[in-house]
């Protein structure tokens, strides 16, 4: 259904009526033209065809209601179905008797905290000449001087783990849609007048009118930073500061060069353009008297600075507050802020305390203070330091270098503003890489390339001795004023690259406490906290900024830096925590599962590996070493380390520690199969240690040769002989020696079960001791046995062709071996006696 309407006049008219807080007919007959409502929903109003008390609908509601009263206000229709999208509206006749708009109410305070005034009323109208009734919901305009309404609990699913809304979430209306506010253009929206223009919607700026009640004293732009972009979470977190009534003092903490006194400067500008009713002035004060510039490869002198202390910063809040500085020059520290407790109210502000390190730290411990106990709901402190202080999150926003969207933004704004070449995508990355995103230290990298240096040359150059100034200016004084303690813990964390508290406690050298102490020390500025694996086992590293530094003053942070970095590296299994994707998360989950193995908590060891299991089920790196977890166990569940092996190896593991670990759980187990199964596997492997594994191999075949058959068992034992004769080639003089009087013995056993066997003929015994002289056991004993059974087959009598045939190539075999040896071995063992007796037959 197409019908002409005057949307401008419409939105005059319900403007209008939600000013005079009109209830009734008046806004639902200006929604009707024609005989039809307006094909058309709105900032102002929104059409629904049903009400409901079921909790998700009722939850709807509030969250409509909450969107609403946060902007303009606004009308919520029931009684009216969309039967095309967005072309046609028609009327849908409700029973409203069961509406209770008390229960409403509740619910607003329920999921709020805060009372909304609404008003239901039922309204008769007719259209085409037919009665229908609709439900009207008055939506009142939140006042300028109160802060938006957010929700402080969950609301209902809307699907499993999906709540409509959560805690400290904060909606508004925007064209016809209720949405949440996430950008720092929806909070300038939601703390701005919220004027409604009826031809274009919401202006969110100040009239100018306005504009002149919000005074400052912000530098020139060009100081700070020239050009801005991006960085609007940040900016977002600000401006959702402002409606915070519990906390009203908030720090950006990050590096030097990360963009905090950009960030600050920038929320200052937009706060001016459209700052909450009730501030009257934006104060900037700083202690910074100078400002490295990135470009220029210097630093350039800025205004001297506004405090050097705690005490002469509460001078400087003395001053603002129009009070005679004079008169407080001797008053002490507590009397300052009991007068500014009471003064600071009259002059509602925005104050920016800019670069409090370079205060002494316990002097900026006492700004920071200060600032928290003089805050109030008009008097809001935004600090900037590269020390978090060890305050929380709460009070602490971490600035990290630029995200790669917003990095290349600013790249192209220095390419344009220098007339500079343009640079690839590829080397964008290589840049954002290199410098941890920071606009300071990519500027100086820029530098060189506008000098004319190739890019990829221009980074290199850089990581040396073209970039000292910047990467100085960056963090180098806070390094070097570290306790030798902390510069111990950092190097070595620059050595791990990525470690846990445990890997830090056993390769540093320091008692747990004060390694504690160190971290927190570390925590307010170089250390990045990386995601747990398990809950329990804190992870840190550091950025590339740091490490570049510490790269080139090693000797300076410890005395024995070589002895460190030689023993981490020792400490080092899995694959290297430099790689990218799952091989890096591998290492480090084994490095810290080997830690925790080290330090006794083999639980803990477990569930750092399980957790990575769960993305990486097959990885057989990962499988290991949960095998060798459990094995640490005190009561391993070698059924399960077998498995965990078996796993491993299938998915491609080749590692000797696997074959080791399989070995021992075999030997646990008492499977002599499993003993050789491992073994054979391993002995195929070209790297690994021969005489080991054909050792094991023979131990398992003579355990096996135990629970046999008479036959199985002596043909195991033959194939335990030629395992350990094989194992001679690689052994030593002396442990060669110690392995033959191993298979004179072992030869001892077979002859004794040979000697005893039913179930062996004597020829075939003959087979088996011949194939023994030939490995080498040159016993007399040997030769005699060998005799024997020649003796013992013409002692049976030698009935048939077959068996007289196979007699005689066993004399010719003997003969032969009688022949083969030394001349001397002939001289001193003639066996004349053995020789006359098989000649003679």
């Amino acid at each position: 259904m197409n019908i002409d309407y005057d949307l401008t006049e419409i939105n005059r008219t319900i403007f209008n009526c939600i000013s005079r807080a009109c209830i009734g007919a008046e806004p639902l007959e200006a929604l009707i033209v024609e005989g039809s409502f307006i094909p058309k929903e709105s900032l102002l109003w929104d059409y629904k065809e049903s009400i409901s008390s079921e909790s998700l609908a009722l939850a709807k509601t509030v969250l409509q209601i909450v969107s609403f009263h946060n902007t303009c206000g606004g009308y919520l229709v029931y009684g009216v179905k969309e039967i095309e999208k967005d072309k046609e509206f028609s009327p849908a006749n409700l029973d409203f008797s069961q509406v209770d708009p008390a229960q409403l109410r509740n619910k607003i305070k329920h999921f709020t905290g805060r009372s909304i005034d609404i008003t239901f009323k039922e309204v008769n109208y007719s259209l085409k000449g037919e009665g229908y009734n609709a439900g009207v919901i008055f939506i009142p305009k939140r006042e300028k001087t109160s802060s938006p309404v957010s929700f402080i609990k969950n609301g209902p699913e809307k699907r499993p783990g999906k709540p409509l809304f959560c805690p400290d979430e904060t909606y508004f209306r925007h064209l016809d849609e209720c949405v949440k506010a996430t950008t720092a253009s929806d909070w300038q929206t939601l703390f701005s007048s919220r004027e409604f223009n009826p031809s274009y919607g919401l202006n969110n700026k100040l009239e100018e009118s306005d504009l002149l009640q919000v005074t400052h004293n912000l530098p020139d732009k060009n100081l700070i930073c020239a050009t801005f972009v991006g960085r609007d979470s940040l900016l977002s977190r600000l401006w959702e500061w402002l409606s915070d009534d519990l906390e009203y003092t908030k720090i950006l903490s990050g590096d030097g060069g990360k963009g905090k006194t950009s960030i600050a400067y920038q929320f200052c500008r937009t706060f001016i353009q459209s700052s909450p009713s009730g501030y009257e002035r934006v104060v900037w004060l700083s202690a910074k008297e100078k400002q490295f510039s990135g470009i220029h490869n210097e630093y350039f002198e800025l205004q001297e600075s506004d405090f050097n202390s705690c005490h002469s910063f509460l001078l400087l809040l003395i001053e603002n507050c129009a009070m005679a500085v004079e008169e407080y020059e001797d008053v002490s520290t507590k009397q300052l802020k009991r007068d500014l407790k009471d003064s600071l109210p009259l002059f509602p502000s925005i104050y920016v305390v800019d670069d409090i390190d370079s205060l002494e730290e316990d002097e900026q411990r006492k700004v920071v203070d200060a600032c928290r106990q003089l805050g109030s709901s008009n008097t809001r402190y935004l600090i900037t330091t590269r020390k978090k202080l060890a305050y929380s999150s709460d009070l602490c926003i971490d600035v990290p270098g630029f995200p790669i969207d917003d990095f290349t933004l600013y790249v192209d704004s220095l390419v344009s503003r220098y007339s500079l070449a343009s640079i690839k995508k590829g080397d964008v990355a290589s840049l954002h890489k290199t410098c941890d995103g920071s606009p300071l230290l990519a500027a100086s990298i820029l530098r060189l390339y506008k000098q004319g240096v190739p890019f990829s040359q221009a980074i290199r150059e850089w990581k040396g001795e073209a970039g000292e100034d910047a990467r100085s200016a960056a963090l180098k004084r806070e390094i070097t004023s570290l306790t030798p303690e902390s510069k111990r813990v950092l190097l070595a964390i620059f050595y791990f690259v990525n470690c846990s508290f445990t890997e830090l406690k056993q390769s540093v050298g320091i008692e747990r406490i004060k390694l504690i102490d160190c971290l927190e020390e570390l925590q307010s500025l170089f250390l990045v906290n990386e995601p747990k694996l398990i809950d329990s086992e804190d992870r840190y590293s550091i950025s590339n900024t740091t490490a570049l530094i510490i790269s080139e003053i090693q000797k300076e942070m410890a005395f024995d830096h070589r002895k460190l970095s030689t023993t981490i590296k020792s400490m080092k299994e899995g694959p290297s925590v430099k790689k990218i994707g799952n091989t890096r998360k591998v290492g480090i989950a084994i490095n810290q599962s080997l830690a925790l193995i080290r330090d006794g908590r083999i639980p803990e060891a477990i569930e750092t590996v399980d957790q990575q299991l769960r993305f990486l089920s097959e990885n057989p790196d990962l499988l290991l070493m949960k095998a060798r977890c459990i094995s640490r166990l005190d009561s391993p569940d070698y059924t399960k380390v077998r498995e965990l092996l078996r796993r491993s190896y299938g998915k491609g593991q080749r590692k000797e520690l696997l074959f080791d670990l399989w070995f021992k759980t075999e030997s646990s187990l008492n499977s002599s199969n499993g003993i050789i199964e491992v073994s054979q596997l391993a002995i195929k492997i070209q790297d690994f240690d021969k005489t080991k594994w054909l050792e094991r191999l023979a131990t398992g075949l003579v355990l096996r040769s135990k629970h046999r058959d008479v036959i199985s068992g002596l043909q195991d034992l033959m194939d335990a002989s030629l395992a350990l004769t094989k194992s001679l080639n690689y052994l030593d003089r002396t442990s060669k020696e110690i392995r033959i009087e191993e298979l004179n013995s072992l030869h001892n056993i077979i002859w004794n079960k040979l000697e005893l066997s039913n179930n062996h003929s004597w020829l075939t015994c003959f087979d088996m001791i011949l194939d023994l002289l030939k490995r080498g056991d040159v016993r007399t004993k040997m030769f005699i046995n060998a005799s024997r059974c020649l003796a013992e087959t013409r002692a049976e009598g030698i009935q048939t062709e077959k068996k007289k045939n196979a007699y005689n190539r066993c004399v010719d075999r003997f003969l032969e071996l009688l022949d083969d040896r030394p001349e001397k071995d002939k001289h001193d063992r003639p066996f004349s006696n053995i020789r006359d007796e098989l000649c003679e037959i």
